[in-house]
């Protein structure tokens, strides 16, 4: 896939590895606390820019009659449900980019973003 359908990593994701996952227009994620465990789940805990609080991040994959079904969980127990509801929108874009992604192999990936939003709490 190679960052054509939601970032690069700069290290393969194995249990107990760390890496980063970059957008390559200066957003990204530091990745840690990596459990692989496949082809069914992988885990890992997450932070944007490297700043922001540590979110844990699940990908679960199930075999359907019709193929699999990849379920993402993404978990902060101080998030509020506002905030809650941002993220699931965020996490039903990557996932249907991803589904254009394994249907056409053609790049999903967003064009470069031109604002940073980052910030410390």
């Amino acid at each position: 896939m190679a960052g054509r359908g939601f970032g690069n990593l700069t290290e393969a994701l194995r249990t107990g590895g760390t890496s980063r996952l970059d957008f390559g227009d200066g957003d990204f994620f530091t990745i840690t606390d990596v459990v692989v465990e496949s082809p069914v789940r992988v885990a890992y805990r997450w932070s944007f820019l490297g700043l922001m609080p540590l979110d844990e991040v699940t990908w679960t994959v199930e075999r359907t009659p019709n193929g699999s079904r990849v379920t993402v969980s993404d978990s902060d127990p101080l998030r509020s449900p506002d905030e809650c509801d941002k993220l699931r929108h965020g996490w039903e874009d990557f996932t249907s980019r991803l589904v254009q992604y394994f249907a056409t192999g053609e790049s999903t990936r967003y064009d470069w973003r031109r604002t940073f939003d980052g910030g410390v709490e």
